[in-house]
C-alpha cells in the first residue's frame, strides 16, 4: 500500500520481543492532495515539531490525545483559517515542551506587552523592548493570550497579523531547539 501525507489507517498490531509489530493495515481516509497544498504544510511543520521536540518512545498521554484531536480536527478546518489553526497548534506543542512563551504581561516588571522577545521567551514592554524583539499589536497579544485557553476561528486578526504571530511562534520555537542543541 502506498501512502500519502495525512492519511488515516488502522493498524493491526502484534506485542513482539522489543516492541510492536504492525501485521495489517487498512486505508481508512483518504487525504486529498491536490486541494489541501497549505494543510500539508502545516502537517509536515507540526509532525516535525514534535518530532523535534519529543523523544520518539516517550510516554505522554496528554500530547498524544492531543495530537490525536489535532489530526482529526485538520479535515474541519477551511484553508482560511489553517494559519490561525497551525498557530494554535504550535503554541500548544510549545506548552506540552515547557516552552510557554510568556504573553500576558512584561516577563521583566510585569506591564503590558508591547514587543516579543525570542531570547526571554516572551512579553516585554515598551521600556524594557530591544531592537531586534518583535512587535505586536494589541490585538495580537489578546489573540495570543486567548490561544492559552482555547482555539477560536473567529478573530478580528488581519491575515497579516497572523502571519506575523505565526512568524514569531516559528522563530521562537526554532530559538528554543537551538538552545537544546536540537537544530542549528
Amino acid at each position: 500500500m502506498h501512502l500519502l501525507v495525512g492519511d488515516e489507517i488502522g493498524a493491526g498490531l502484534v506485542e513482539g520481543k522489543s516492541s510492536l509489530v504492525m501485521v495489517a493495515a487498512d486505508l481508512e481516509r483518504r487525504f486529498s492532495q491536490e486541494k489541501n497544498l497549505a494543510k500539508i504544510n502545516f502537517l509536515m511543520k507540526i509532525c516535525q515539531l514534535l518530532d523535534d521536540f519529543f523523544i520518539a518512545n516517550d510516554i505522554h498521554a496528554g500530547l498524544f490525545n492531543f495530537t490525536l484531536k489535532t489530526f482529526e480536527n485538520l479535515s474541519a478546518i477551511s484553508e482560511k483559517d489553517m494559519r490561525t489553526f497551525y498557530v494554535h497548534t504550535l503554541f500548544q506543542i510549545l506548552k506540552f515542551a515547557g516552552f510557554m512563551p510568556e504573553v500576558e504581561r512584561c516577563t521583566e516588571c510585569g506591564d503590558s506587552p508591547e514587543s516579543f522577545s525570542l531570547e526571554q521567551g516572551g512579553a516585554l514592554c515598551k521600556k524594557h523592548k530591544k531592537d531586534k524583539d518583535v512587535a505586536l499589536s494589541p490585538e495580537c497579544w489578546d489573540f495570543l493570550k486567548n490561544l492559552k485557553q482555547k482555539f477560536e476561528i473567529n478573530t478580528n486578526l488581519s491575515e497579516k497579523d497572523v502571519l506575523k504571530i505565526q512568524t514569531t511562534m516559528d522563530s521562537y520555537a526554532q530559538t528554543s531547539l537551538n538552545n537544546l542543541g536540537i537544530r542549528k
